[in-house]
């Protein structure tokens, strides 16, 4: 019987021990940067995008990604955000490209054009437009999401169609 509480308690101390070396190794978080923005649907209430984004790995062991929440902010105005089952695993000291649809409304784009005509853009200056991509990245074996947080700046300026 008493063997039987040793090798019990022999078993439950390893696996304790080894769940805490796991807690020990928490992954360092990935950078999550902007890549792209798509217009996917657009209806009078709603618009729906699909953000690329790439997910940069600093860790010395493959993250896999298996879900993802973000929201994006145009010059610090909450635009869209949107969550996903990313399903890609992202090699140890490498990166790979994730898709999320993200879903903005009819009010926070006129809140952004509205902004933009404060801004002075509506007097011949286009200003850049700042943004920032925040959120979590959910890791398979993971007990906890690993937060990201970017920011950037595109400039409007090379879209304007030439002056006939």
């Amino acid at each position: 019987m008493s063997r039987r509480i040793a090798v019990i308690g022999l078993v439950l101390w390893t696996l304790t021990a080894a769940g805490c070396t796991a807690l020990l190794h928490k992954p360092e978080p990935p950078r999550v940067m902007l890549s792209a923005i798509q217009l996917h649907e657009m209806t009078l209430f709603e618009q729906r995008y699909q953000l690329q984004l790439r997910v940069q790995n600093p860790n010395d062991f493959d993250l896999p990604i298996d879900g993802l929440r973000c929201t994006l902010y145009l010059n610090e105005r909450e635009f869209a955000q949107g969550v996903g089952a990313a399903g890609v695993t992202v090699p140890r000291f490498g990166e790979a490209l994730l898709a999320v649809d993200v879903v903005s409304n009819l009010q926070r784009v006129f809140e952004q054009l509205s902004g933009e005509q404060s801004r002075g853009a509506g007097r011949g200056s286009v200003k850049p437009v700042s943004y920032r991509l925040t959120g979590t990245l959910a890791v398979a074996g993971y007990p906890t999401a690993l937060p990201f947080e970017y920011k950037g700046e595109f400039d409007l300026r090379g879209l304007q169609q030439p002056a006939p």
